[in-house]
C-alpha cells in the first residue's frame, strides 16, 4: 500500500495503533447493539411510523456526537470530494438506509433483518475489491453464492415454498436494498478516516440525513403527529437506538475503520444473524421455521468461507 502523504492524514499523525483486544472488543459490543436493535425497532414502529423512527434515530444521535466534535476533528479547509463524501454517507448511507430498512422491518419478521443484515460483509467484501483495491479471493466469491442462496430461503414463505407469494418477500427486498446504502457507507467512509474524526464524519453525516427526511415527514397526513412516542418501553427503544446502536456504534465503526481493511472489518457483521435471532426469540417470541434455519446455515457457511480468506490480511492499521 502506497504511503499517504501527510496533508490527508493531519488529524491523526502520531496515534499509537490499539490493542489487538480493544479493536475486536469493539467490533463485538458494536454488532450485539445493531443486533439487538433489531427487535427493539420492530417493537417501537408500532407506535410511530418507520419514517419517524429514522428521524429520531439520526437527529438524536447526530446532535449527541456534535457535542464531542473539536475544530481539530475536521480538515481546515475540506476537499470538495471530502464535503460530497459527507453528503452521500448522510443521504444515502444514512436517511435512505435507515427508512429502508425500518420500512423492511414492518414486514418481514426482526430475525429476518439480521439475518439479511449478514449479507452486508459480502457486499462491503465486492466493493472494496472494486473500489479500494482489497482483496476478493475465491473463498469470498464462493461464500457469495451460499450467502444469496441463504436470503431465498429465508423469503420462502415455509407453507407455499413459492418465493412469489412469500408475506415477508417485499419486507426482505426493501431490508435488502438497504443493505446496499449501508455497505456503500462504509466504503465512503474508508475513504475519509484518516482526514476526518470518527465524531465529525459521524455526526455531520447523521445531521445531513435528519435534515433531509424533514420533506417526507411533511408528506404524510399525520405531520409532525407521527413523531409522538408516548409508551415508556417505546422512548427506551427510541433513546437505545438512538445513543447506542447509531450514535456510539457508527462512531466506533468508523473508528475501526481507520485501523482495519474495511473488508476485514465486515466480517464482524456476521455476528448479528446469530445475536439477532436471539434477542428476536427473547423479546418478541418470534419462532423460526425450518427454511430459516437451512438459510442460515448457508449464510454462516459464507461466514466461514469470508474467514478463512482473510488470512492473509495485514494488521491492524493497515
Amino acid at each position: 500500500m502506497t504511503a499517504r502523504s501527510p496533508d490527508k492524514q493531519p488529524n491523526h499523525e502520531g496515534e499509537k495503533r490499539p490493542p489487538a483486544i480493544l479493536v475486536y472488543s469493539a467490533a463485538v459490543a458494536i454488532n450485539l447493539a445493531w443486533a439487538l436493535s433489531y427487535p427493539i425497532s420492530k417493537r417501537v414502529i408500532t407506535e410511530c411510523t418507520p419514517i419517524a423512527l429514522s428521524f429520531w434515530r439520526m437527529i438524536i444521535g447526530g446532535t449527541l456526537l456534535l457535542v464531542f466534535v473539536r475544530r481539530r476533528d475536521v480538515p481546515r479547509s475540506p476537499r470538495v470530494a471530502d464535503l460530497a463524501a459527507i453528503a452521500f454517507m448522510g443521504l444515502v448511507g444514512f436517511a435512505l438506509a435507515t427508512a429502508l430498512q425500518y420500512l423492511g422491518t414492518a414486514l418481514t419478521l426482526a430475525a429476518n433483518v439480521s439475518l439479511l443484515i449478514g449479507l452486508e460483509p459480502v457486499v462491503i467484501v465486492a466493493m472494496a475489491a472494486l473500489l479500494l483495491g482489497e482483496p476478493f479471493p475465491w473463498k469470498s466469491r464462493f461464500g457469495l453464492v451460499l450467502a444469496v442462496s441463504g436470503v431465498v430461503l429465508v423469503s420462502v414463505d415455509p407453507a407455499t415454498l413459492d418465493l412469489l407469494s412469500s408475506q415477508y418477500l417485499w419486507g426482505n427486498i426493501l431490508v435488502l436494498l438497504s443493505i446496499l446504502g449501508y455497505a456503500s457507507y462504509t466504503i465512503v467512509g474508508k475513504r475519509l478516516v484518516h482526514r476526518w474524526s470518527a465524531s465529525a464524519m459521524t455526526a455531520i453525516p447523521l445531521l445531513v440525513g435528519a435534515v433531509a427526511t424533514v420533506p417526507v415527514l411533511a408528506l404524510d397526513s399525520r405531520g409532525t403527529r407521527q413523531l409522538l412516542i408516548t409508551g415508556a418501553s417505546e422512548a427506551w427503544g427510541v433513546a437505545f437506538i438512538a445513543i447506542f446502536a447509531t450514535a456510539l456504534a457508527y462512531a466506533g465503526w468508523n473508528w475501526l475503520l481507520k485501523w482495519m481493511p474495511a473488508s476485514r472489518l465486515s466480517y464482524s457483521l456476521y455476528l448479528q444473524p446469530l445475536a439477532g435471532a436471539l434477542f428476536s426469540y427473547w423479546l418478541l417470541g418470534e419462532r423460526l421455521s425450518p427454511s430459516y434455519f437451512l438459510g442460515a446455515t448457508l449464510v454462516m457457511g459464507a461466514i466461514a468461507l469470508g474467514s478463512s480468506s482473510d488470512g492473509n490480511s495485514k494488521p491492524l492499521g493497515q
